[in-house]
């Protein structure tokens, strides 16, 4: 295992070139991007605000070779496994998962003999949509999620920083969505209900 990284290996047992579509599909669709640093060259992608990730494979025969792993402010590389409860890797996880799911189905299609041109990228295009949708599906959650935390704030209830924080998080992933205005909102009800819990604590310092 690399420095600082989480590696895996996966046999392909349908088409090698399907799994390079998909893998290509992947990178495309979470923006990541061919960047060259001290000699090597892998994949890159995030801000500040998501916490960046890296991504590098290679194929050897049928397996096909991934290592991934998160790049803090510093620039250090960080193992997915050893920041497991952490947001950043959780995501990264799932959507890897997603790739990996989307990989292992390779081996059916072949079997259905979906090899053309035009089915291959069927299978591609489903993809991406894979991964939109579930985008999506965790803006929505964390909007309502949003909603029903500033109703807490205003009543004094403590909802959890950290619940607040994974609000902004995802509101922030789902900029890049069909669901942006909703991202959007989730962002500044997430940003205005901590503004509400500072201000009753500061006023119930200054009462007492």
């Amino acid at each position: 295992m690399g420095k600082g990284r989480t590696n895996y290996s996966i046999e392909i047992s349908g088409d090698v070139g399907i799994a390079e579509q998909l893998v290509k599909e992947y990178l495309a669709s979470n923006e990541f991007s061919l960047i060259e640093k001290e000699g090597e060259q892998y994949y890159k992608t995030g801000s500040k605000v998501e916490f960046a990730r890296g991504f590098k494979y290679y194929f050897e025969g049928k397996n096909l070779n991934i290592s991934v792993w998160l790049i803090n402010s510093f620039g250090h590389d960080i193992e997915l496994h050893e920041s497991s409860m952490s947001m950043p890797s959780m995501e990264y996880k799932e959507s890897l998962n997603l790739l990996f799911q989307k990989l292992a189905d390779i081996e059916v299609q072949s079997q259905n003999n979906i090899n053309d041109q035009n089915s291959a990228g069927e299978f591609v295009h489903n993809f991406q949509n894979d991964i939109d949708k579930k985008k999506e599906r965790n803006c929505e959650i964390v909007f309502w999620v949003s909603i029903a935390g500033l109703f807490l704030a205003l009543f004094g209830y403590m909802f959890g920083i950290f619940v607040y924080a994974i609000d902004f998080y995802y509101g922030v992933v789902g900029l890049k969505t069909r669901k942006k205005g909703k991202a959007i909102a989730t962002i500044v009800l997430s940003v205005l209900s901590i503004v509400i819990l500072i201000m009753e604590v500061l006023l119930s310092v200054t009462i007492f």
